[in-house]
């Protein structure tokens, strides 16, 4: 999906390059073939891998089985449907300090206009979570989960020896209430997934980390048929 002629994956791995992320891991299944034909250029020859989920594992699945039988250090985990402008960088080092005092994750939160179809959040004073509801009909509130999370080591482990667990938000992140910290985003985030969003999203300011990589496959995607329907729910 475009936003600004270019498509959102490539914003994100832009974002997690610049943060200084050492290895990225693309999850595929929906439009696979499409998904391996971007990642498939010289531009992102180093250091990201495609990993293809044949049968879909839930985001707590596809952590565990990504990650492997080793996890050194952090883990970025990021939902890629979202057009976002948050600094990654700055994300990390809140979970460093986090980490520092005990906290084992570190959740990016967003203030929505759709509360109820968001997972919102109850924060103490040192923004620690202490309640997560998961798209509820009437929330206490409209700080949301922007499903972008850093993981310490042990909630890896504590997956790894659980593969019955399968969805993230329901499953892992109530089991850490009071060791998950919380890192507001002010800036621009917003879930692209209905036309309507997916238009909107064309109105927001370009990406601070926007680059023109115009080569072979950017100059056939400009002729994708997807550009000419963003135009059409424009005016329609």
């Amino acid at each position: 999906m475009p936003v600004h002629g270019r498509p959102l994956l490539e914003y994100w791995l832009q974002a997690v390059k610049s943060a200084g992320v050492s290895k990225t891991v693309v999850n595929l299944h929906h439009h696979s073939g499409h998904v391996s034909q971007f990642l498939n250029r010289p531009v992102h020859s180093h250091g990201v891998t495609p990993f293809f989920e044949r049968n879909l594992l839930g985001t707590a699945g596809s952590i565990r089985h990504i990650t492997g039988a080793h996890t050194d250090g952090a883990t970025l985990v990021i939902h890629a449907d979202n057009w976002s402008h948050c600094d990654l960088r700055g994300l990390l080092r809140y979970h460093e300090q986090a980490a520092a005092r005990g906290m084992l994750m570190t959740m990016m939160t967003f203030d929505t206009d759709m509360p109820s179809q968001c997972g919102i959040v109850e924060i103490d004073s040192a923004a620690t979570l202490q309640a997560f509801h998961e798209k509820k009909s009437d929330p206490p509130g409209s700080r949301a989960n922007a499903a972008v999370y850093v993981l310490e080591p042990a909630i890896i482990d504590w997956l790894r020896e659980r593969p019955e667990i399968t969805d993230f938000s329901t499953e892992v992140i109530p089991e850490y209430i009071g060791q998950i910290a919380c890192w507001h985003h002010e800036g621009i985030h917003r879930d692209i997934g209905t036309p309507k969003a997916l238009v909107a999203a064309q109105g927001d300011p370009r990406h601070p980390l926007r680059q023109d990589t115009m080569d072979a496959w950017q100059l056939d995607f400009d002729k994708h048929a997807i550009h000419q329907m963003i135009q059409h729910y424009a005016v329609s």
